[in-house]
Order: C-alpha cells, then sequence, then structure tokens
C-alpha cells in the first residue's frame, strides 16, 4: 500500500474520530488520569504481598492496562477460579500462569494467534496443566455475521471454564471477537462464572458485549456486569454469587 493512500485515510477517518470520541467521557478520562495509576500501585502492592515479585508486567498501548490486571488479579487469588480461558496471550498470561502453577487442582488453556508471539512465550509458560496452543485464525459467520476466530473446537472439554479472558483475537471494527459467542454456553460453568472482556468501549466490542449478553439471556443464565475504567475500559460479566466480590473491589 502507497504511504499516501487518499481513498484509504478517507475510510479511516471516520474510525479514527469515534475512537477518539468514545474516549472523552468523564469516566474515561478519570480512569487514564487518576484510577489506571491506584489500579498500578494495587497491583504492585499484591504481587509483593503474595511473594510474587519476580512477575515483570511490561504494559504498553497494546497490553492489557493495569484495571484489567488488577481485577484479574484479585480474582484469580480471592476466589480461585478452577479451570481458566485465555484468549490472547500476554501480560495476562503471566498472571494466570503463576496462578496455575501454585495451585494444583488448576487448569488454565491459552490460545494464541500470532506464531512469532507464541515462539517467545512458550518456552516460559511450561507446566502441568497449563495449555498453552498456538491456533492461526480461520473465518467464520456467527450469529449472522462474518469474523475470524482461532482454528479450535472446544467439543473434547470435559470441564467448564470459571473464567474467560477475551483479549483476542486480534480486534476488528465490527463484532470484534465475536466467535467466543458460538461456543460460550457449551463451555461455561453457569453458576460461577467471570467473564472479562478488554477494550469494551471500542465498537466492535460493544457489539460482541451485546451479543454475548444476548446468549446468555437466551439461555436463562443468571448475570450481572460491571465496567471497569482505567486507561481503557473493561466489562465482567459474571454469576450472581460473584457479586459481593465486586462490590468490594
Amino acid at each position: 500500500m502507497p504511504i499516501f493512500n487518499i481513498k484509504y485515510i478517507l475510510k479511516r477517518i471516520p474510525v479514527v474520530l469515534n475512537a477518539f470520541f468514545n474516549h472523552l467521557t468523564p469516566k474515561m478520562i478519570h480512569g487514564l488520569l487518576i484510577k489506571e495509576i491506584q489500579y498500578k500501585r494495587k497491583v504492585a502492592k499484591k504481587l509483593q504481598d503474595l511473594n510474587w515479585s519476580e512477575i515483570n508486567l511490561q504494559i504498553n498501548p497494546y497490553s492489557a492496562n493495569w484495571s484489567f490486571l488488577y481485577v484479574l488479579l484479585e480474582f484469580l487469588t480471592e476466589k480461585k477460579p478452577k479451570k481458566i480461558l485465555e484468549l490472547g496471550s500476554g501480560e495476562t498470561t503471566k498472571l494466570t500462569y503463576k496462578f496455575v502453577q501454585e495451585n494444583p487442582n488448576k487448569t488454565a488453556l491459552v490460545l494464541e494467534e500470532n506464531k512469532e508471539w507464541y515462539n517467545q512465550l512458550e518456552k516460559k509458560f511450561r507446566t502441568p496443566r497449563f495449555e498453552y496452543l498456538h491456533k492461526p485464525l480461520v473465518k467464520k459467520k456467527v450469529a449472522g455475521h462474518k469474523t475470524t476466530w482461532y482454528s479450535y473446537e472446544f467439543a473434547n472439554q470435559k470441564k467448564l471454564f470459571n473464567l474467560i479472558i477475551i483479549d483476542g483475537p486480534t480486534g476488528t471494527y465490527n463484532y470484534s471477537r465475536l466467535g467466543i459467542v458460538k461456543y460460550l454456553t457449551d463451555i461455561l460453568h453457569r453458576k460461577d462464572f467471570l467473564i472479562m472482556l478488554d477494550d469494551s468501549k471500542r465498537r466492535g466490542e460493544k457489539q460482541t458485549l451485546k451479543m454475548i449478553k444476548k446468549k446468555l439471556q437466551s439461555e436463562e443464565i443468571d448475570y450481572a456486569s460491571i465496567h471497569c475504567y482505567g486507561r481503557k475500559r473493561q466489562t465482567c460479566i459474571f454469576s450472581p454469587n460473584l457479586e459481593s466480590f465486586f462490590n468490594q473491589l
């Protein structure tokens, strides 16, 4: 593609403006300027208290941010989910890996689309009960919408996931990461679960969030949800038994 492609630039202007104004809300500004710093301090203290200080979290614009990591770390250590599904790998994986290492009856499945990234991390994430897989993306149609999803089927899963982290595949403008909706109610522990959706302020993730809630409602699965604000917004969808946990965060 030429460096100056006028048609491409004009096509991208509405996308950029939409993303920009999405982040001008009072909650997003407060999250960026105040809450993110507070969450960073809380994560650092928690890691120290747990004697997990060897975990080196390297935050950048493309990684999970501190609000996401704070909620995840609290949930792992306080609620101790038995089975974890992580879509996309990175900073969050450092926490889920350490958690599984230290808890003999816990398991995790992590799917990663990027082969180079997978090759960098695969040697670091080797322990029993922690399955880290490279799964290239394939085109799928979910709920009438075209999307891309991991080349992986959940048919052989013997246990249901208590924690599902949705930070992959790579985001798209429309119905981003929609593939999870196809499998969600078949792999989710219906009475004890947390679904964490990153970047939920973006257009594509907003659409997918609505589809997730619609899917849960269609299966009569009770849930509550909250937004978490830092540098980015995450949405947590959880079973009613976890309401007290989120009220105390």
